[in-house]
């Protein structure tokens, strides 16, 4: 879509897709937690963990020009923004309207299924995919446990086989 929902939407699937986050942290970031030149977030997870993402080129520049559209006043990245028009960003997006994001861009794209986590489990699995090693990919996730980031791996025979001719006797 054009225009302010647009550049919104674009900028927090980016940040779903490209960072992994959950959609609480992408709904109730913070402006101030923002950092441009740094090309990072920092985040408050689950269990009140903080912790700091790092933004690829395609995602600071979804963010960047959101950014730019939304001006510098209000404590929230993302908010509300009315059938007007109107963006307002004292109060945070509910995780809930994200995942409505989500749904509505999975049916104008014509998916059968596709959740907020359905995009956050594909971040940890092109990581794994591109030999990042999963404690990186744990600390990336914010879990506290590498198991729970294993959960997350749906790499197929595929991975396994490419491993396997990787190993020399």
């Amino acid at each position: 879509d054009d225009g302010i929902q647009g550049a919104r939407d674009h900028a927090i699937l980016c940040l779903l897709l490209g960072c992994g986050l959950r959609r609480a942290e992408a709904a109730g970031l913070l402006l101030r937690n923002v950092n441009e030149r740094e090309e990072s977030l920092t985040l408050i997870g689950k269990g009140e963990k903080e912790r700091k993402v790092f933004l690829m080129p395609q995602v600071m520049q979804a963010l960047q020009a959101w950014l730019s559209i939304r001006g510098p006043l209000g404590k929230y990245v993302f908010g509300r923004i009315y059938k007007n028009g109107r963006l307002e960003t004292t109060a945070p997006m509910t995780p809930h309207a994200v995942g409505d994001l989500v749904r509505k861009y999975q049916r104008k794209a014509s998916l059968e299924h596709l959740s907020t986590h359905d995009l956050r489990r594909t971040f940890a699995t092109r990581l794994l995919d591109a030999s990042v090693d999963i404690t990186t990919v744990q600390r990336m996730m914010g879990h506290a446990s590498i198991a729970t980031t294993a959960l997350y791996d749906r790499r197929g025979e595929d991975a396994q086989r490419q491993a396997a001719r990787k190993i020399r006797l």
